[in-house]
């Protein structure tokens, strides 16, 4: 296939899905899943899943008192959580817990678990994230361009 003719194919493809997304997103419907009308827990029911997690929200109300508005920019551990080890705990219990929504994973970005350091965990099971794509605003990364 050469180029012109790949171009206009992916032109097309683009065209469909762009077209598919408008009729779904104009389509009424009252559908509605659990986490629409899930409010944030609270710091008791974050501690009640793990008590670990009573020491390690202080630490990062301590290190983000009004908390991480800027979670998705943290590319190394916040330097007054290094070595936290009831913080990291506390955040990996949040994000793999059996009762994660996407009420949790926002309380877990705004309280400040995206700073923490999980180079403990990461040394354990060098192949996975320890907190998934749950730090990333956009999603799981996305393969180059497969341009021959």
């Amino acid at each position: 296939m050469d180029r012109a003719i790949r171009e206009k194919a992916l032109a097309y493809a683009a065209k469909a899905v762009l077209s598919a997304a408008f009729v779904t997103a104009c389509t009424a419907s009252d559908a509605t899943t659990e986490d629409d009308n899930a409010s944030a827990p609270t710091d008791d029911e974050i501690v009640k899943g793990n008590p670990a997690c009573k020491d390690g929200l202080a630490s990062l109300k301590e290190a983000f008192p009004t908390g991480d508005q800027r979670w998705y920019t943290h590319m190394k551990p916040d330097p007054k959580l290094v070595g936290d080890k009831d913080v990291t705990q506390c955040c990996e219990s949040m994000v793999k817990s059996t009762t994660t929504s996407l009420a949790k994973i926002g309380k877990f970005r705004d309280i400040g678990c995206c700073a923490a350091d999980y180079s403990e965990a990461q040394k354990a099971n060098p192949n996975e994230s320890p907190v998934g794509s749950a730090c990333t605003p956009w999603g799981p990364p996305v393969p180059p361009a497969m341009i021959a």
